[in-house]
C-alpha cells in the first residue's frame, strides 16, 4: 500500500537523520555513506530484476556491486585521497564496469542479449548508484551539508506524504493515468506546496549561506524532480509488469520504491548547491 510505503519513508529518513547526527559527532560520515551505499546496492539489484522483467538481460549482482562501489566513493575520496577528484574515481570505476561487461558479453552465445546487458547494466549503475552518490556529496559540504542533506530528503518524503494523503482525500483529476492512475493533480500540488514549506522550516539552519528566496527555488525544483523520478520508476515498473521493486521491505514494496524520488533530486540538489557556491575543494 502507498500508505504504508510513505510512512516506510517517513520512518527511513528519520533513520537516516539520527545516523547523519551520530556519523557527524563521532565517526566522520563514513555510517551515512556505508547505508547509502547498501541502498544503492539494493536498490540496483531491485532495477535489473525489473528491467529483466522486461525482457532486457541485465549484469545484476556485478551491477549492484559497481553502484555500492561508486556511492561509497565520495567519502572514501574525501578522506584518503582529498587532493584528488572524487568523480575521477567514480569515472574510473564506471569505466572498469563498462570493460568488464563488455568482456561478459563478448563470451555470451547470444550477441544481442550481451550489447543490451551492457547497455541496461551501465544505465543501472548511472540512474541508481551515481545518482545516490550524490547525497554524500551534498552531506559533505562544508557548514551546511548536514543541513542539505536533510532539507533533500525532507522535501521527497514530506513531499511524497503530503501528495498521498490530499490525493486521497480530495484527489479528483487523474496525474498520469497511462503510467501511475492513482496519482492526482490536486496530490502534485500538494507536493509541491508542502516542499515549499520544508524550506521555510529549514531556512535558519541555513542563514548565511542560501537566502529563503533560494531556498523557496530550491524546493520548487526538488519538488519536480522527486515527482518526475516517482513518474519515471513507475514507467519502468509498467514496462516490466511488477507493481513493485521488490518485497524486501513487505507490504511497502522494495529499496527502489522508497529511494525513487531521490534519485534525480540528488543530483539536481548538489548542482544547485554548487551553483550558490557552497563546493569546496577538488569534488
Amino acid at each position: 500500500m502507498r500508505r504504508n510505503r510513505v510512512l516506510t519513508g517517513i520512518a527511513a529518513s528519520a533513520l537516516v537523520i539520527a545516523i547523519l547526527a551520530a556519523d557527524h559527532y563521532f565517526v566522520h560520515g563514513f555510517p551515512s555513506a556505508a547505508l547509502l551505499a547498501l541502498v544503492a546496492f539494493a536498490a540496483s539489484y531491485e532495477l535489473c530484476l525489473i528491467l529483466e522483467s522486461a525482457g532486457v538481460a541485465t549484469f545484476p549482482k556485478l551491477t549492484a556491486f559497481a553502484s555500492f562501489a561508486v556511492a561509497l566513493m565520495p567519502v572514501l575520496v574525501n578522506h584518503f585521497y582529498s587532493q584528488t577528484s572524487s568523480f575521477a574515481w567514480q569515472a574510473g570505476l564506471i569505466f572498469l564496469f563498462m570493460i568488464l561487461t563488455f568482456a561478459i558479453a563478448l563470451a555470451k552465445p547470444d550477441p544481442n542479449a550481451g550489447a543490451k546487458a551492457v547497455i541496461s547494466g551501465t544505465f543501472v549503475l548511472m540512474y541508481v548508484g551515481f545518482a545516490l552518490s550524490f547525497l554524500v556529496r551534498l552531506r559533505g559540504l562544508p557548514q551546511v551539508g548536514n543541513a542539505l542533506l536533510i532539507f533533500v530528503l525532507a522535501c521527497s518524503k514530506v513531499g511524497d506524504s503530503a501528495a498521498y494523503f490530499v490525493g486521497r482525500m480530495i484527489g479528483k483529476h487523474p496525474f498520469a493515468r497511462r503510467i501511475s492512475p492513482r496519482k492526482t493533480v490536486e496530490g502534485a500540488v500538494a507536493a509541491f506546496a508542502a516542499s515549499l514549506l520544508v524550506a521555510v522550516v529549514m531556512a535558519r539552519f541555513v542563514a548565511g549561506s542560501v537566502s529563503l528566496v533560494q531556498l523557496l527555488l530550491w524546493a520548487a525544483l526538488l519538488s519536480v524532480a522527486a515527482q518526475f523520478g516517482d513518474l519515471a520508476e513507475s514507467l519502468l515498473k509498467r514496462a516490466g509488469a511488477v507493481k513493485d521493486s521488490s518485497s524486501i521491505i513487505g507490504a511497502v514494496g522494495g529499496t527502489l520504491d522508497v529511494v525513487d524520488s531521490l534519485l534525480l533530486c540528488a543530483p539536481t540538489a548538489y548542482i544547485l548547491a554548487l551553483a550558490a557556491g557552497l563546493g569546496a575543494g577538488p569534488g
